[in-house]
């Protein structure tokens, strides 16, 4: 049994995949016997700064709640800011708290430090400096401009060095820092809640429209309205589509907000396009919205490392209509269970959706290979391969893992093909 902190600038109640990705970790590991707490910003407008606080909140305890009843803790240490960087918004946890908040937790409390997206201001940093603790990262992001981390390699090198095993969630994500950190780094993907997103027999693998051909066909985006995400293009391609008029009817269904979503709302009503802006829902709501689905879109045109989105449409047996960033492909590419189209090219975005749309076969095909393929993709899974990732990193600082769960070898970046 270890002691272990999982540390996260982005955490409920703000969503976001790195966010998603540490929820579930932790969930997996707790099963495993692990003492597990999620180290992460206060967020404005809640008092959460303990897991107790957390439960009285509404908007902190629907994503608290399920950690901490599994036995997990959450401490929240500063204040968590939400900036734009890299087309996207990032949270990033800053002062007023940050440095009491760490003062008053014990350098000693964990056995391991486990730091996502370690290179961020502040928290990251501040906590591999604090803990006395065996240090892992992982690494989430792939940038347009890697280039930033040029300035604050004096400062980064020294934290670098700290870490004793580095995993990334993709070869996207480790070729974009590993030209400044060179170094060994495991490729553990992101996971998927199975169980959350497999579709019920009474959907099955099927259109959710067929049994009544005058239903239009749902395609869903879900994602922030980011300039990065894409959805401008998906309109503009579909504007192109609707006015061919040679394709069954749809409806376009878009989960998210963000900055954009005004000037979507107009785009689509200019263009008088079937769309349906449903904001940010719950969990609930978000299975719901897969369940339903025909066809699941990604329009993303750069700065995804990974998607986990992409996961939890396989998982729910949704065929995959995605950009050919390098994110996306190291996903679809193995599982031939999506298709990719050249990111920003409505024309070309515009012919994919026409080809799915007149051919349900092609659906119904692509949503079997991708929840066939989703599988190897559970958290169960995911977390033999961090455990293992742990054990090494233990190792070389002279401690052990003591657990019986981890079944899955972990081969060094250097041994791959």
């Amino acid at each position: 049994m270890l002691r272990i902190g999982l540390v996260t600038q982005s955490y409920h109640p703000v969503r976001g995949g790195v966010g998603e990705h540490v929820h579930h970790l932790a969930l997996a590991l707790l099963r495993r016997g692990h003492q597990v707490t999620v180290l992460t910003g206060r967020v404005p407008d809640t008092d959460s700064w303990s897991e107790r606080d957390a439960l009285r909140h509404p908007p902190v305890a629907e994503g608290a709640k399920e950690l901490i009843q599994a036995g997990g803790r959450i401490e929240r240490v500063g204040t968590t800011r939400t900036l734009s960087f890299n087309g996207a918004s990032v949270s990033v946890v800053v002062e007023p708290g940050l440095g009491f908040g760490l003062a008053r937790l014990d350098r000693r409390a964990f056995d391991l430090i486990h730091v996502h997206s370690p290179f961020e201001p502040l928290l990251p940093i501040a906590a591999m400096t604090y803990f006395d603790a065996t240090k892992v990262a992982t690494f989430h992001s792939a940038g347009r401009h890697p280039w930033g981390y040029v300035p604050f390699l004096p400062v980064l090198a020294p934290v670098a060095a700290r870490l004793a095993a580095r995993i990334a969630v993709s070869r996207t994500a480790r070729e974009h820092v590993r030209r400044f950190f060179p170094g060994e780094y495991h490729l553990v993907p992101n996971g998927v809640d199975l169980r959350g997103f497999r579709r019920s027999a009474a959907v099955g693998s099927s259109d959710a429209s067929a049994e009544s051909p005058s239903s239009p066909i749902r395609i869903l985006a879900l994602g922030r309205l980011d300039p990065r995400k894409g959805h401008g293009v998906l309109l503009d391609a579909l504007s192109l589509l609707a006015e061919c008029g040679d394709v069954p009817s749809w409806e376009l269904r878009i989960v998210g907000s963000g900055p954009l979503e005004s000037t979507l709302r107009e785009h689509a009503a200019v263009s008088r396009l079937p769309v349906r802006f449903l904001g940010t829902v719950d969990d609930a709501q978000r299975r719901d919205e897969y369940e339903c689905a025909d066809l699941f879109v990604a329009p993303a045109t750069h700065g995804e490392s990974f998607g986990i989105v992409l996961l939890e449409a396989l998982a729910a047996g949704l065929p995959v209509l995605a950009s050919s960033i390098p994110g996306y492909v190291d996903v679809l590419s193995p599982s031939n269970a999506g298709r990719v189209v050249a990111p920003g090219d409505a024309a070309a975005w515009a012919r994919a959706l026409g080809d799915l749309l007149v051919d349900a076969t092609a659906r119904r095909e692509l949503g079997e290979k991708g929840a066939a393929y989703a599988e190897q993709y559970s958290w169960t899974r995911i977390a033999d391969q961090v455990e293992n990732v742990y054990q090494l990193a233990l190792a070389r600082e002279g401690r052990r893992v003591r657990s019986a769960h981890s079944t899955v070898q972990v081969v060094p970046e250097r041994s791959r093909a």
